[in-house]
């Protein structure tokens, strides 16, 4: 008789970067395999990178990084600690998370939800994010990526999207206005919306994302006329992220 409990059997790459011993790439693929028990979808494919920075001023300089494809579905944790052991600990609870989002996600789109800006509550903020690098302004680069096609969401959705991918914020196209929008999640566990933003030019959001101190901008590319997400990256550049057109995918990592 098939055991129900045993790990799933994938493929798992194990990347490194730094000073990584056998022992920590061991336990991350163990605890890894052991939270995706709970997996409601089979997986395809997997990816863990453990980074430790050698910057002894960084509190937490364990890094670690999971890409996970469920049938299709995308499911993302990033999480730094002081160690590997607590970061892949703590890893291991943020999948467990997503996963439970993924299986209460039938449920939730039969109950209706509204998300207004910064009053829907959507779970908590999650702690031990990286720590973002303060990189010079002159060796910044512009690099940019295109989300995935959905097709058009409900903010519900978009915000479990959010979540799924463990990021800040997400990009999505609003099925209830057809605009293109942005779900953000914000000080407090509050997710709220942005629908309306200004026609610039990637240059002109970053002189606004430096001037406001904000993790991220939301404007319409003066290009295209689509709405963009400009982010500061935790390696310290900026990030553009557009809708993808037809037959364009979004990045892996």
């Amino acid at each position: 008789m098939e055991d129900r409990m045993a790990a799933p059997d994938f493929e798992l790459e194990i990347a490194t970067k730094g000073n990584v011993g056998e022992e920590m790439k061991a336990y991350a693929d163990e605890k890894v395999r052991r939270v995706t028990r709970l997996a409601p979808r089979p997986i395809l494919y997997g990816r863990v990178a453990l980074t430790m920075h050698e910057n002894p001023a960084v509190d937490r300089p364990a890094s670690v990084k999971a890409n996970l494809d469920l049938s299709g579905q995308r499911v993302r944790a990033h999480v730094a600690a002081a160690t590997f052991r607590e970061a892949i600990d703590r890893l291991e609870s943020r999948l467990q998370r997503q996963f439970e989002i993924m299986s209460d996600r039938r449920e939730t789109r039969r109950q209706p939800a509204t998300v207004r800006d910064g009053e829907w509550r959507h779970g908590a903020i999650p702690g031990h994010r990286p720590i973002w690098y303060p990189r010079p302004e002159d060796e910044r680069e512009i690099l940019r990526s295109k989300t995935f096609e959905v097709g058009e969401q409900t903010p519900a959705e978009a915000a479990m999207d959010m979540d799924l991918l463990d990021h800040d914020f997400h990009l999505f196209t609003n099925g209830d206005t057809g605009r293109d929008a942005v779900v953000y999640r914000a000080e407090g566990g509050e997710v709220g919306i942005l629908e309306t933003a200004p026609e610039e030019t990637v240059e002109q959001a970053i002189e606004r994302l430096e001037a406001t101190g904000e993790r991220f901008v939301f404007f319409r590319d003066a290009a295209s006329a689509r709405g963009s997400v400009l982010y500061h990256r935790y390696d310290g550049h900026y990030g553009v992220i557009a809708p993808a057109q037809a037959g364009e995918l979004g990045p892996l990592a």
